[in-house]
């Protein structure tokens, strides 16, 4: 019983420490490459930036954990801060077909970037960085290749015409499947079509936990959401990791000496807890007078300045809107 006692507070502090790492490679990130995207963009996106840098460093972290592998901190905060450019071009910057594909070899293929574009520089600094980290360059590509092509699809949730919704249920599990392997294939130069099958449902689960935390975020700048309702949503996010759990635990589950999927499987169900309260605070903080709902964010940003895991938690909302 110590054992187990001593050996959770162990991984808790790993995680601490981890976030402590990511903070230091966040920080360099935005003092240099990111300096002058830093400035063009709204606070409330620069928080955003953050808040994906750690929470996507945290899922590689947790992926070498299963593995009993080791973890590259400076990979993982790339892949989070690239990630999180994509989507804002995509979501924000209104590109054409040709930008968006000029933007996109910047990222894949080591175009180089339009000078008088801060965006693709700091995009091209970054991936420069990112693919010498890699385990298997070739792998990573076909990866990135299939996430951009669904990115693209994605586009159709902000075009104004109602995306029918199978349609938009689909690429939803696309996007979340293609992203999951991407990270996971960037770190495992052994990631298989068969470890690839297997994250199918996971994808699908962590998609839509992300569409939950920006619903309202979706909604104040008029993309469609698989999420019509937070409360609504709290049964289908359960019922979706019920079914990742059962897919990751026949794949992973099963080989324990080769697999620390106990500990996984653990940060997973946190994480999960976490978000669904999270989102149910949220709407009660939403009913609250806008300088009770700024009191809480800062106690938020507050608490997670001295407890790093906290970085990982879910964006706050003022009146509607992440900050």
């Amino acid at each position: 019983m110590t054992g187990t006692i001593l050996a959770r507070l162990l991984s808790w502090r790993e995680a601490n420490n981890e976030c402590r790492r990511a903070a230091a490679e966040w920080t360099a990130l935005r003092d240099g490459p990111l300096r002058q995207v830093g400035r063009d963009l709204p606070a409330k996106e620069m928080r955003h930036l953050q808040h994906t840098v750690y929470r996507i460093n945290s899922l590689v972290f947790l992926y070498a954990h299963l593995r009993r592998a080791g973890h590259s901190t400076e990979l993982g905060v790339l892949l989070g801060a690239i990630t999180h450019l994509l989507d804002y071009a995509y979501d924000h910057r209104r590109l054409s077909a040709a930008d968006l594909r000029a933007m996109e070899e910047v990222v894949i293929a080591h175009r180089r970037p339009d000078p008088h574009d801060d965006l693709q520089a700091a995009l091209s600094v970054l991936a420069e960085r990112a693919w010498g980290l890699v385990a298997d360059p070739a792998s990573v590509r076909t990866r990135l290749a299939d996430m951009l092509v669904t990115q693209r699809r994605s586009l159709a949730q902000s075009a104004g015409q109602p995306m029918p919704a199978g349609q938009l249920q689909q690429v939803t599990w696309d996007k979340g499947h293609h992203s999951l392997c991407l990270y996971f294939a960037a770190v495992n130069p052994d990631f298989s079509v068969g470890e690839a099958r297997a994250l199918r449902s996971f994808g699908a689960y962590m998609q839509y936990m992300d569409d939950l935390e920006d619903l309202y975020e979706d909604r104040a700048e008029g993309r469609q959401s698989p999420v019509a309702r937070t409360l609504a949503g709290l049964p289908k996010a359960t019922r979706l990791f019920r079914a990742a759990r059962q897919d990751l635990a026949s794949y992973y589950g099963g080989d324990r000496g080769r697999y620390n999927y106990g500990v996984f499987i653990a940060w997973l169900a946190l994480f999960h807890v976490g978000i669904l309260t999270a989102a149910v605070i949220r709407e009660v903080t939403l009913l609250l007078p806008l300088r009770a709902q700024r009191g809480l964010d800062r106690c938020q940003q507050w608490l997670a300045g001295r407890v790093p895991f906290f970085q990982v938690a879910p964006l706050s909302v003022v009146r509607g809107r992440p900050r």
